[in-house]
């Protein structure tokens, strides 16, 4: 009987250590992925149009020489002006020589002619007081000093011509390749002057979304020269007509650039902003997965990713507007989606 007894006891003993190890067992083969969640909330979002182009000045003018002749540069403090000065208008950077234009503008004959005139007058005028000649005559000889008056103006106004001068307030922008004492000819350009505390950026947009843009609408223009800093501007124009070439519209975006940051000749990025939302279920784009030609997420409730549907509204550069599909404050997985299946059981962290 004692015997009996404790082989039963030893069976029992055996059987229980059979038991926790295959528990053990089961333990060690039910694995959690690990992933990282957010939980979904509300903000604000923006639809784009994209496109690239290159900027300009707002304001830009040529410096034309408005006679021929041999050109002589001005230099300030024994220096000649170069690109990146700053200009004012009328301020004379040469002088042109030419002797067949002076002489045709005949300065010193009109300056003769209207002291003259004015000689004459006041002859006329004193003698009209003595009676010795008429009103008439005196007015004659008032009509003859005016004209040689105007004369001699216009003969200085053209001897004004031999300076070159700027046209505007602004930057000096560009230098054509002429060299002192070398001949040029009348309307020559011998640079340009520019103001970009506005640029301008020439888009062309196609057929398909012509309809989505209007004047004064918002675009976002970036640069990689400025990461993650976004300038703002407007669209200023539209062209009416399409262009037969590129089959697209041509539009212009003027954008506000008081500190001088933005440059002409900068290739950059315009999104415009076609629709904005405020306060809309939105979650990061990345987090959209396709499956079956459906567009998914995983949410995690209770230890588990669940598979859920969602239908999408508009899409971002970070964020994608949700319409239907998940709610506000469920558990989005950010991270370790990519092998997911539905009911996979996952291990959380924040």
């Amino acid at each position: 009987m004692r015997y009996f007894t404790r082989n039963f006891t030893l069976a029992v003993v055996i059987l229980l250590f059979i038991q926790c190890s295959n528990q053990s067992s089961t333990d060690t083969v039910v694995l959690r992925v690990p992933v990282t969640i957010e939980e979904v909330a509300k903000g604000d979002i923006a639809s784009y149009i994209s496109l690239t182009g290159t900027l300009s000045a707002k304001e830009e003018m040529p410096i034309i020489a408005e006679v021929g002749g041999v050109i002589k540069f001005s230099r300030t403090n024994g220096r000649l002006l170069t690109k990146g000065d700053r200009v004012t208008k009328d301020q004379v950077i040469a002088t042109l020589i030419n002797e067949d234009f002076v002489l045709s503008v005949r300065i010193e004959s009109k300056k003769l002619a209207m002291d003259n005139a004015v000689k004459d007058l006041e002859e006329k005028e004193r003698l009209v007081e003595l009676g010795g000649t008429s009103q008439r005559e005196v007015e004659t000889a008032r009509r003859t000093k005016l004209d040689a008056e105007l004369n001699y103006q216009a003969a200085l106004l053209d001897l004004e011509k031999m300076n070159v001068k700027v046209p505007m307030n602004g930057i000096f922008a560009e230098s054509a390749a002429i060299i002192d004492d070398q001949k040029i000819n009348q309307g020559d350009e011998i640079g340009k002057v520019m103001r970009y505390n506005k640029v301008k950026c020439e888009l062309n947009i196609t057929n398909d979304d012509i309809g989505k843009i209007r004047i004064g609408q918002e675009v976002n223009i970036t640069n990689f020269a400025y990461e993650d800093e976004i300038f703002t501007g407007n669209i200023s124009k539209i062209s009416p007509t399409i262009d037969p070439q590129t089959r697209t519209f041509q539009i212009e975006v003027e954008i506000e650039n008081s500190d001088l940051r933005l440059r002409p000749g900068m290739f950059v990025k315009a999104d415009i902003v076609v629709e904005k939302k405020s306060r809309v279920l939105r979650i990061p784009k990345y987090t959209i997965l396709t499956r079956n030609n459906r567009e998914v997420v995983f949410v995690v409730e209770d230890q588990v990713a669940k598979l859920k549907e969602v239908t999408v509204g508009i899409r971002d550069v970070e964020y994608a507007e949700i319409l239907e599909g998940i709610a506000e404050g469920d558990r989005l997985v950010v991270r370790g989606y990519e092998t997911l299946k539905d009911n996979t059981k996952v291990r959380v962290s924040r």
